[in-house]
């Protein structure tokens, strides 16, 4: 009972922006930059669509963006991570392990940017649609690692008193 069920500073309820409130935790964001989580989803409507060349390379750069974001929102000193720590130590491996989705998320999108810096062309269609399937590949790994972070938080500040707040 000693310990707050508040979550850290900069995570709160949010509608998720797929249809709906739900009561689970999400980073905050900067005016800046979009969310990590509105950056995919704007991708991931993108390749859905036939998208114009140009346009992947701008919203992966986007996404890019936001996942440094949320990796320092996460990672810096008294950022996400050491609040989780702090209120349940016991989901130290599971820290661990999204700090390991962070590094391969990281270098997954950088070697998707680079290969799109360097491709003769994205307007041969056989290079954009192997682009799409990276990217693709990519959202998948960025959703997943959405759901561990939003379980971890929900583990760490809701499951043991029943509340957010």
């Amino acid at each position: 009972m000693g310990r707050s069920a508040l979550p850290p500073e900069g995570v709160s309820r949010v509608a998720s922006g797929r249809g709906g409130s739900h009561d689970q935790p999400t980073l905050g964001t900067t005016a800046q930059t979009p969310s990590l989580e509105h950056a995919v989803a704007a991708l991931e409507a993108l390749v859905g669509a036939k998208p114009h060349p140009d346009a992947v390379p701008k919203a992966l750069r986007t996404v890019r963006q936001a996942l440094e974001d949320h990796c320092a929102t996460m990672e810096e000193p008294q950022g996400g991570f050491d609040q989780i720590l702090s209120h349940a130590p016991h989901l130290s491996h599971e820290v661990a392990g999204l700090r390991i989705e962070h590094a391969a998320a990281r270098a997954s999108l950088d070697n998707l940017v680079e290969m799109i810096d360097h491709a003769p062309s994205l307007h041969h269609p056989a290079m954009l649609v192997a682009m799409i399937g990276r990217v693709r590949l990519l959202i998948a790994a960025i959703e997943r690692h959405h759901r561990h972070t939003a379980h971890t938080l929900h583990e760490a500040f809701v499951a043991e008193t029943g509340e957010i707040d």
